[in-house]
């Protein structure tokens, strides 16, 4: 398998998930601020 620009095999399939409410209301704090502690997603924009 050959090696991608993200470090997986370019056969393997990624989902991204981009957070970007945070900041928007107190409960979608909450839950991006509890799936970034288990490491659900790696980032939040604001």
């Amino acid at each position: 398998m050959q090696q991608g620009k993200m470090g997986y095999a370019s056969e393997e399939k990624l989902l991204i998930v981009n957070a970007d409410d945070y900041g928007m209301c107190c409960s979608a704090n909450a839950v991006i601020e509890r799936l970034l502690r288990e490491e659900a997603i790696s980032a939040s924009g604001s």
